[in-house]
């Protein structure tokens, strides 16, 4: 219940371009447990980043085809504690060789975080209706 109403008080007032460019340089970010090595913190990636990310995968008929599309998103996403990647991108072929269930835990974080995927679309979609709602 305060949650809902935080929510509607921070749709009331009023919105600024500095209260959303404060968002630049903050990016989302969650840990995520590696099983059995530790636990890396998953970043969402700026505009900029997700433009090279995308810009970066080979496509067929628009699509992304690229088989290192997923090992490429981990080397930008995932960091150390001081927000450091952990990565760089002579590591791409190598993390498409550790074991699916590593990858997939890695991939949906970092989807989530950056607003890819059904799971981010149905967050979007939540908070769209909540905003709504209170209109």
């Amino acid at each position: 219940m305060a949650e809902h109403q935080a929510q509607q008080e921070a749709v009331a007032a009023p919105v600024t371009a500095d209260a959303i460019l404060s968002l630049r340089n903050n990016p989302p970010r969650e840990p995520y447990t590696i099983p059995g090595v530790g636990i890396v913190q998953v970043y969402g990636l700026s505009n900029l980043e997700a433009r090279q990310w995308n810009e970066g995968c080979e496509r067929t008929d628009g699509r992304i085809t690229d088989p290192y599309a997923d090992a490429k998103m981990i080397v930008r996403c995932v960091r150390n504690d001081k927000g450091e990647r952990i990565f760089t991108d002579k590591h791409v072929t190598q993390i498409v060789e550790l074991p699916e269930l590593v990858v997939k835990g890695l991939i949906g974080k970092c989807m989530k975080l950056c607003g890819i995927g059904p799971e981010a679309d149905a967050e979007i979609l939540k908070n769209f209706a909540a905003a709504v709602a209170s209109s």
